[in-house]
């Protein structure tokens, strides 16, 4: 296959307070820009709604580094009493 000599790494960091998760891989990147957010214009298209649901339903906060070839995720975890 064309990339399978390419690799993506996965991290997961806990503390108190959240977990981050950090993706990485050795692609040309995107603009992540147009797809954090939920567009009726792209409802039907292949691709790209994945990242608005991530974005909005799965994870506190989803940050873009690297031209769109690492995304971090955090999820923010509730105080215990």
């Amino acid at each position: 296959p064309e990339y399978a000599a390419r690799v993506a790494t996965v991290q997961m960091k806990t503390s108190a307070s959240e977990i981050v998760y950090t993706v990485s891989d050795q692609g040309a990147g995107f603009d992540c820009l147009p797809y954090l957010d939920f567009d009726v214009e792209r409802a039907f298209d292949p691709n790209g709604r994945g990242i608005a649901v991530a974005n909005h339903a799965c994870f506190s906060r989803m940050e873009y580094k690297n031209g769109g070839r690492t995304v971090v995720a955090r999820i923010k975890l509730a105080a215990m009493p």
